[in-house]
């Protein structure tokens, strides 16, 4: 997948679409120095897990404990420039991250199943039990899909 990033001046937010998700644009050949706006895409990127927009300005300090067998799969990965791993005493992997909080984040959590569990912070906690109530919802009620981002920042 091909993305483009952009910054939008008025709301001081770095925009990062992939290019299916532009149906509309304009080219011009209007000159543009990007360099002043390179070091804040760099910074803004560091906070993030991935590249999705976070769901507020905060940069949290994240614990995942994963089990032994995935955990060892996990910890020879890289998945972000902050992380770090420790064994603990049963076996299993605890995965320290320092990061903002975003729907990949929590996708990729997901993708661990029961093989992973949230340590810390709350926020996250909350916000994958949320999401996993939601899912269950949608099979118990049999409810129409419609697209959604519920981590997108207000």
């Amino acid at each position: 997948m091909v993305h483009i990033s952009g910054y939008l001046k008025e709301s001081n937010q770095l925009l990062i679409l992939g290019l299916e998700q532009i149906s509309k644009y304009k080219l011009t050949n209007d000159p543009f120095d990007n360099s002043s706006y390179l070091q804040h895409l760099e910074t803004e990127l560091s906070r993030r897990f991935g590249i999705t927009q976070n769901i507020n300005n905060e940069v949290y300090d994240i614990e995942l404990e994963f089990t032994e067998r995935t955990g060892t799969f996990v910890h020879k990965q890289f998945w972000d420039e902050t992380q770090r791993f420790e064994r603990l005493e049963n076996g299993n992997f605890l995965m320290h991250l320092n990061c903002g909080i975003n729907r990949e984040l929590i996708g990729w959590i997901f993708q661990w199943m029961s093989n992973v569990k949230v340590i810390k912070p709350e926020i996250l906690k909350e916000l994958v039990v949320e999401k996993h109530r939601e899912i269950i919802q949608i099979y118990e009620d049999d409810i129409e899909l419609v697209s959604n981002n519920s981590f997108r920042p207000a």
